[in-house]
Order: C-alpha cells, then structure tokens, then sequence
C-alpha cells in the first residue's frame, strides 16, 4: 500500500469516527471504511485487486493500526496541551485541532471517539482497561518468566549453552 492510500483511508478514519459523538467500535470502523475503500477502488482513488469487503477490510487494518497506536501514545501529550490551554486560556492556544483527535478509548469492543466527545465514563473506562491490559501483560510476562527459568535450568542441568544441547545431551544421558 503506498504512503498515499495509508493517508487517504487515515483522512477517511478520521472524517467518520470524528463525526460520531459516541464513537464507533473497531469492528464497525473497519466495515465502515472498507466499504469507503471498495467506493475508492471504483474511483479510482485507490488501487486495488478484484474488490471485496475482505481485501477493503485488510487495507483498513494496515492503514489504522498503527495510526491507532501512535494516537494512544500521544495521549498523555495532547492532553498536557489542552490541560495547559484550560488553565491559562489568555494565551491563545488553538485547541480544535487537538479536540477533533480520534483516539481509542481502551475498551474491550476497541471504540474510538473524537476527544471532544469523550465522557467521564469514557476516561474512567480507559484507565481501567489499560489496567487491565497491564495486569494481563504482567502475567503474561510472568508465565513467560516461568518456563525460561525451567529451560535455564534444564540447559544448566545438562550443561547446554543452547536449547539443542539440552535436547542432543538428553538422549546421551
């Protein structure tokens, strides 16, 4: 996919989540726009093999994901930036730009909403999935943690410096 159509389907993204004041769930935002994708095919505005909703969906995925990502990243950012424009509004700071930001909210249905549009429930939502997510990344780091630790000894046990040693040396025991 070029730089052109990640950017043209990022517009599209940001037009149609932007202008829904509840937001939409990931699933319907990829329908949505693979449905714009299959109408850019037709076009002309992007390039494509023979259209299907499939195809129109993955062009969506490849373009938003990691546009998703960089947005949840920049959260703390934007936010320090309209934080500091509420509470010294003489200066002057443009803040539309920055409320019209699509972000994702962190909820288990993958929604995203406009800044602007975002709740109290939205932020207390957001904070408790990442929560979540760290909590369920912790055991997985754990687990992981767990099952090096018994390849480290079992390498260690048949003084293996890699995992086919522990294998090879095993059988020669």
């Amino acid at each position: 996919m070029s730089d052109q159509e990640t950017a043209w389907i990022i517009e599209q993204y940001e037009q149609y989540v932007g202008n829904l004041a509840d937001g939409s769930d990931l699933e319907k935002t990829r329908e949505a726009l693979g449905h714009m994708i299959l109408d850019g095919v037709q076009t002309g505005q992007i390039e494509g093999p023979k259209p299907n909703l499939a195809w129109a969906v993955n062009m969506v995925n490849s373009a938003i994901t990691p546009h998703r990502t960089r947005r949840r990243q920049s959260f703390k950012k934007n936010s320090e930036y309209l934080l500091d424009a509420l509470q010294n509004p003489d200066e002057g700071i443009h803040i539309e730009p920055f409320l019209d930001r699509v972000f994702p909210l962190g909820s288990h249905d993958g929604r995203d909403k406009a800044f602007r549009y975002w709740t109290e429930e939205d932020l207390n939502a957001s904070v408790i999935e990442r929560y979540r997510n760290a909590a369920a990344v912790m055991e997985s780091a754990k687990e992981h943690d767990q099952v090096a630790q018994e390849w480290i000894s079992s390498m260690r046990r048949y003084d293996a410096v890699i995992i086919e040693d522990v294998f090879s040396r095993s059988v020669a025991a």
